[in-house]
């Protein structure tokens, strides 16, 4: 039986070493920290349902929407979030939607939006809101947002659409920390 020899320089010290010095790396870089106040405009990709429900005499619209959010910010830091949204709309009071755009940490920003938030395919929506709070790194914020969207593609029904927000602005205020 023959023996095998390894090198005199092991193969494994240079990996080791690799994997030791990027063991002391963190796994995504460094997220820069949220000023305490700006401004912000961003791009909303928008997808959902809808379902029409009788309420009495008058027919309840409900939507789901979801999207990916990216946001520029005063200073140029930059953030994406996962948004999901649920729609309430009747004739008597609008529209009105609560969202919760959530990072890649887990932390949210909850907004409170109302206006012509739902329609159908090639109407352009308007709608403006209130950041009325957040979680994490964004526990205490505060705000106003305002944006039109249009609908670019449904279904026969109406059921489905897609969509973006051709403007998105808005500005937001936290206490500082302790």
């Amino acid at each position: 039986m023959k023996t095998i020899r390894t090198a005199s320089r092991p193969i494994f010290l240079p990996l080791l070493l690799t994997v030791l010095l990027l063991a002391g790396v963190p796994a995504g870089a460094a997220e820069e920290p949220l000023p305490d106040e700006g401004t912000f405009s961003g791009d909303w990709f928008i997808e959902g349902t809808v379902t029409q429900v009788e309420v009495g005499a008058s027919p309840v619209t409900l939507a789901r929407l979801e999207g990916r959010v990216k946001l520029t910010t005063t200073g140029g830091l930059a953030r994406e979030f996962d948004a999901l949204c649920h729609s309430v709309k009747n004739e008597k009071t609008g529209g009105v939607a609560r969202c919760m755009w959530t990072d890649d940490q887990g932390d949210a920003v909850l907004l409170e939006l109302s206006g012509s938030i739902i329609g159908p395919a090639g109407t352009l929506r308007e709608a403006r809101g209130t950041v009325i709070g957040g979680t994490g790194r964004y526990a205490g914020i505060e705000g106003g947002i305002e944006l039109d969207w249009l609908f670019v593609e449904s279904t026969l029904d109406d059921s489905r659409f897609k969509g973006y927000v051709t403007k998105l602005e808005g500005h937001w205020k936290r206490p500082p920390s302790p």
